[in-house]
Formats: C-alpha cells, sequence, structure tokens
C-alpha cells in the first residue's frame, strides 16, 4: 500500500501555532475513543492526520475498508491524537498498539480507552501490580458488583495508583480488590510543566515556543547552554534571543 503523502518537517511558525490553538472538531458522542499520546520528544506537529491515520491502521491489523468509518483528531497543544470507533470490537486492535510506523521511522506510543464523558475519576493508591487495564477492570467489577466502573488503568510503570473511572454521582468511599479493601479519592489531573523553560502548560518534549524562537534567530538548538551559562559571551543574535526570551518569561531561572 502507498503512503500517503507527507507534509513538510518544517511548518510555519504561525501556521503551526494557529493549528495548535484552533478548535477542535466534535467526534461523535457515542463512539468509543482511544487515545494515543507519543513517546518524549515526538512532535505530532511533523505529522499530518492522513499519515496518522494510516499509521494507526496499518498497525492495528485491521484491514482498510473495515477501518473505513473510524475516525482521528490530532489535539496539537497536548500533542495526542484520538481514533474514534463506533465498533466495540476494534477497539482492543486499537488500544494494544505501541508503536507507529511514521515516514520509515518506528516511534513509541501510549494508547489509552478513553472513558465516556460524565465520567467520574477516582485514584487507588498502591494498588497496581503489572496487571493490565483488562485485568483491573474485571478484577473490579467482579468484586464490586454495586458499582458501575467504565474503566480502570496503571498510571504509568513510575506509579503503583489506579486510576478508575465510575458512572455515579458521587464518588465511592472504597472499593475491594485483589482481596483488599482500598479508599478511593478524587483524581485532580497534573498540571503539566516544562523542565526545560520552567513553565507550565506544556512538557519538556513540548518545546514549540523554545525552538520557534531559535528558528526565527537562525540558531540551532545547542545554544541552548549558553542561556543556562549567560557569563559566557554570546553571539549579537544569540543577545536578541535571550533578550526575547527574558521579555516572554520563557527563561525566567536565569
Amino acid at each position: 500500500m502507498e503512503s500517503p503523502p507527507s507534509v513538510s518537517s518544517k511548518l510555519d511558525n504561525t501556521a503551526l501555532a494557529r493549528a495548535r490553538l484552533k478548535r477542535l472538531p466534535q467526534l461523535p458522542i457515542d463512539d468509543f475513543k482511544i487515545v494515543f499520546r507519543p513517546s518524549a520528544g515526538v512532535d505530532l506537529a511533523q505529522y499530518n492526520d492522513v499519515e496518522l491515520r494510516a499509521a494507526v491502521v496499518a498497525n492495528s491489523g485491521l484491514h482498510s475498508v473495515v477501518a473505513d468509518e473510524d475516525l482521528v483528531c490530532t489535539n496539537l497543544a497536548k500533542n495526542i491524537f484520538t481514533v474514534s470507533t463506533s465498533c466495540a470490537d476494534r477497539v482492543a486492535n486499537y488500544a494494544k498498539i505501541r508503536e507507529l510506523t511514521l515516514r520509515g521511522e518506528k516511534l513509541g506510543f501510549h494508547a489509552y480507552i478513553a472513558p465516556p464523558d460524565g465520567a467520574w475519576a477516582g485514584i487507588i493508591h498502591r494498588a497496581w501490580n503489572g496487571e493490565s487495564p483488562q485485568d483491573l477492570l474485571q478484577a473490579l467489577r467482579r468484586v464490586n458488583p454495586l458499582l458501575t466502573i467504565v474503566q480502570a488503568r496503571d498510571m504509568g510503570r513510575t506509579s503503583r495508583s489506579v486510576l478508575t473511572h465510575f458512572m455515579a454521582e458521587e464518588p465511592p468511599p472504597s472499593v475491594k480488590i485483589f482481596g483488599i479493601l482500598y479508599a478511593v479519592f478524587n483524581f485532580r489531573p497534573k498540571v503539566e510543566a516544562c523542565l526545560n523553560c520552567r513553565q507550565v502548560g506544556h512538557r519538556r518534549d513540548e518545546r514549540s515556543r523554545v525552538t520557534a524562537a531559535y528558528r526565527r534567530h537562525g540558531l540551532p538548538a545547542t545554544t541552548l547552554e549558553h542561556l543556562l551559562f549567560p557569563s559566557r559571551p554570546h553571539l549579537p543574535a544569540l543577545r536578541s534571543l535571550v533578550e526575547f526570551l527574558d521579555e516572554t518569561g520563557i527563561v525566567a531561572y536565569r
């Protein structure tokens, strides 16, 4: 199968900023949504939705005709994209994907099934021991029959917490799983922060503002060391870049 036409890897700064701030289209409410988050260092702005969709279908094991009704929507502000499907049988095919081949390069992705609208999120601490999301959900449903649990998954390899979604007007105080009674805590989304520029709202792998500043001043990304060590001599273009970053607050730790 021929690969879809690609776009230039260097997008115009104005076009890229407009794409990140644009209003996202509303996906079908009744569809299942599978969210894909790339590994650190992967910028989805370098790929178009046609490329992403083709890579997802190719790695899902589904025939292109079967997946023809499924949709892809990219959220550049969060550096994620969502696959929307009305078929429950195809959800597992998408959720099991761990890497996508884009422009001949294999890139790592973390895929998870998004909870339904209106679901309440709760955290169960120290409850995960390597189980898959399917095993967690089955275990919770089996011993908590009075609760409508729609999703359960781990919070990442570095955490033992389980994120659980309930369809209820109020959260349950506790749940049982694996023979242990756990308290359920309200889930508060973590504020994303960049360790490079000390700003909130984006992660370290989403340094679009800093990268754009480098390109406008015609400087390579390796000049970041000059920003960290202002005592070193700077080129005229670099001095203007330092002033720009100071004025915009991107480098607030100098």
